[in-house]
């Protein structure tokens, strides 16, 4: 067979999407003008509009079909058994809602009408998660298209509710449980770590929430006559919330991580050669820092310098004849103190030792190693998305 223009996908299946490409495109814009907002009950009918197209579109490729409603919004369940025996079954899930697109300002064309600007694709549920729903469901059509067949029985379960607290899912399942009983589940709602790097996303940060009431005084009370005497509720709700992280952004609650499972090293040590770039990602996000995290050789009690958490300093170095210490990401005077002593060295009383921490972004900007490089006490580390000098 000739050679892929994809190295990465295999000839038949790069040929039948080169050729179907347009069609693909086409019809996603089609799903993604469906404004499916499953929060608004002035969009129930597009929201069932929605189920209804993906009905049609599942069922064109050779699955058997049902929408299935629920108290809420149907869920979409599309299946091909038709694998050889003894073969695995893939879930795929995926959902068909969308957020409101508000504010509507804020956009640089219609949330509903799909825009490619700069190659990329704009428009409400293009990533979430209409986009990668159908990434699947186009995938599987070019293998029953190219080889009539599939290595593996697949179930496709699409929601309508995702977006606001898939109320009436775990219903839907506990009803359907056999019939949805599977090998693995491939969860179709999330992200590629960058293009061009295929991607298996083995988790996510879940979803835990509570109200709080905290009672205060009867009725509003003049700060410069109550002040101190009383407590504000929302300076006390205030402390309450801070108690649920510690200083380095771990969660503080008794038994959080008691079955939490320890990434292998081999995960860790991948994750260490993702070109990820702390400054290009914290302008994309829009922030001036990012959040607490210690570095894998600091959590096995290794001496090495982890990136600490906070407010962002201005780059500073202090010289002296005794002592040579740079400082970014530092919140709080007391954090330095911890980390030399942490690290069991007195820099700051006075020893010649030197401890920079900073981050990518400041290694670049202040061309930190190279005046590190002038002191032979200090050497350059690499961590996951950071650099530290430790102690020789």
């Amino acid at each position: 067979m000739p050679a892929s223009a994809n190295p990465m996908v295999p000839s038949d299946l790069d040929a039948w999407l080169s050729a179907n490409d347009r069609r693909i495109h086409e019809e996603l814009f089609e799903f993604l003008r469906i404004p499916s907002v499953s929060a608004r009950s002035e969009h129930n009918s597009d929201v069932a509009h929605a189920a209804r197209w993906l009905h049609q579109k599942l069922a064109a490729i050779g699955f058997s079909v049902e929408t299935i409603p629920t108290a809420g919004h149907p869920v979409v369940l599309g299946e091909w058994r038709k694998a050889p025996e003894g073969a695995p079954t893939i879930l795929v899930y995926g959902h068909y809602d969308v957020q409101p697109p508000e504010p509507l300002e804020l956009w640089a064309s219609p949330a509903f009408e799909p825009t490619i600007r700069d190659g990329k694709l704009f428009a409400r549920g293009s990533v979430d998660d209409k986009g990668q729903l159908w990434i699947h469901v186009k995938a599987l059509e070019a293998h029953l298209a190219t080889r009539g067949t599939l290595p593996v029985n697949v179930i496709v379960v699409a929601e309508g509710e995702e977006e606001i607290g898939s109320e009436h899912l775990g219903p839907f399942v506990d009803q359907h449980a056999k019939r949805l009983a599977a090998d693995v589940v491939i969860i179709s709602d999330s992200a590629m770590f960058a293009p061009g790097i295929p991607s298996i996303l083995s988790s996510l940060r879940g979803l835990a929430y509570f109200e709080i009431n905290v009672q205060g005084p009867s009725s509003d009370l003049h700060s410069g006559s109550y002040g101190g005497a009383v407590v504000n509720p929302a300076m006390a709700l205030a402390r309450i919330l801070a108690t649920f992280h510690d200083a380095d952004g771990r969660v503080a609650i008794p038994g959080f991580y008691d079955a939490v499972r320890p990434f292998p090293n081999a995960v860790i040590d991948g994750m260490r050669t993702l070109p990820f770039d702390d400054a290009a990602f914290m302008h994309e996000v829009g922030v001036a820092s990012l959040g607490a995290f210690r570095s894998k050789r600091a959590r096995t009690g290794r001496r090495k310098v982890a990136q600490e958490s906070g407010a962002t300093l201005a780059h500073h170095v202090r010289r002296s004849e005794l002592v040579e210490v740079v400082l970014a990401k530092i919140a709080w005077k007391n954090q330095v103190h911890q980390l030399i002593e942490q690290l069991g060295d007195a820099t700051l009383r006075g020893q010649r030792r030197v401890f920079v921490v900073v981050d990518v972004a400041v290694v670049r900007e202040h061309r930190v190693a190279a005046e590190a490089s002038r002191f032979p006490s200090i050497r350059l580390e690499g961590g996951i998305g950071m650099n530290a000098l430790t102690q020789v």
